[in-house]
């Protein structure tokens, strides 16, 4: 799929250059040198480390959303436990379950903290996959290199914490165990660090960005997820922050935007009953909205993660 993407972008023109990494200020001006401006759309890190024994047996959640995407060995096995609740974590389970293998997921809170959305949570109760809450990891045990179960404690939730989340706290004297062959962790990702060394400034550890995609340094943009310091992230906004970076760059230079940036839902979508029930009635006569735009009216934007 993401090769099949990459041939697209060239078909288009785009001239893709392999064998070159950004990873300083000094490499960030050379581009700068040569283009009229330069979107940054970093991502985020790796999954970080839960800080527990055993960790080293333990599947990051990228690596085996990745091997599934380039049809490789997931390293899955007859029984998997998922550590996180959010929708990439989602994504693994669903990749683990649809493997064959048993599958659980542990999260230390309860489902309304749960960072996935609702349907994405749906979605895998729906497939099979279980969910043991207010559980905590504390160990993974294995043998001769095998991984035969995880360690937890239960949690109780307490008062909120800095995320506005009540904070969950350890019951002493409830460890139990887990039985599994395999556990994959996919609690978040780190900060993009590439940001700091390029002397942008941050929110959070994301990259500062205006409402046209413009970072700290002129004629420097930045999108996706690396951005996405409030709300969610998802495909479909990475995708919309394209759309805004191109359109920001096209006025900057002097010209008229070719990006639609409100398409109009197609009918199956603005006549569904949900969608009028969160959105309302799409006017059908607005006006349009600006050079090349549709009329006003956004789809919702949810993310196609397991087709």
């Amino acid at each position: 799929m993401a090769l099949r993407e990459v041939q697209a972008a060239r078909d288009l023109g785009v001239n893709v250059v392999q064998g070159h990494e950004l990873g300083s200020r000094a490499g960030l001006d050379e581009l700068l040198g040569t283009h009229d401006a330069v979107i940054l759309a970093l991502g985020l890190g790796a999954v970080p480390a839960i800080g527990i024994p055993g960790e080293e047996y333990i599947l990051d959640g990228l690596d085996v959303i990745e091997a599934s995407k380039m049809e490789r060995p997931t390293g899955v096995g007859a029984s998997a436990v998922i550590i996180g609740a959010g929708n990439t974590a989602i994504d693994a389970a669903t990749i683990a379950r649809r493997s064959g293998a048993d599958t659980l997921m542990v999260y230390r809170r309860t489902e309304h903290e749960m960072t996935a959305y609702r349907h994405e949570y749906e979605f895998a109760l729906h497939e099979g996959i279980r969910f043991s809450f207010l559980t905590q990891p504390v160990e993974v045990l294995h043998e001769n290199g095998q991984v035969t179960g995880l360690k937890c404690v239960r949690m109780r939730l307490g008062a909120p914490d800095a995320s506005g989340r009540a904070r969950p706290e350890p019951m002493p004297g409830s460890e139990f165990v887990i039985p599994c062959d395999t556990v994959i962790s996919a609690i978040g990702q780190e900060k993009p660090a590439l940001a700091a060394a390029l002397g942008l400034e941050l929110d959070g550890g994301y990259i500062r960005v205006d409402d046209a995609l413009q970072t700290s340094l002129p004629r420097v943009y930045a999108a996706g997820d690396c951005v996405r310091a409030r709300g969610n992230a998802s495909t479909v906004m990475a995708v919309q922050d394209g759309k805004i970076a191109a359109a920001s760059i096209e006025q900057a230079l002097g010209r008229t935007p070719r990006v639609t940036l409100k398409p109009t839902p197609p009918a199956e979508v603005r006549d569904h009953p949900l969608y009028l029930a969160a959105h309302g009635p799409v006017p059908r006569n607005a006006a349009p909205t600006g050079p090349g735009q549709t009329p006003t009216g956004h789809a919702p934007a949810t993310e196609a993660h397991h087709g």
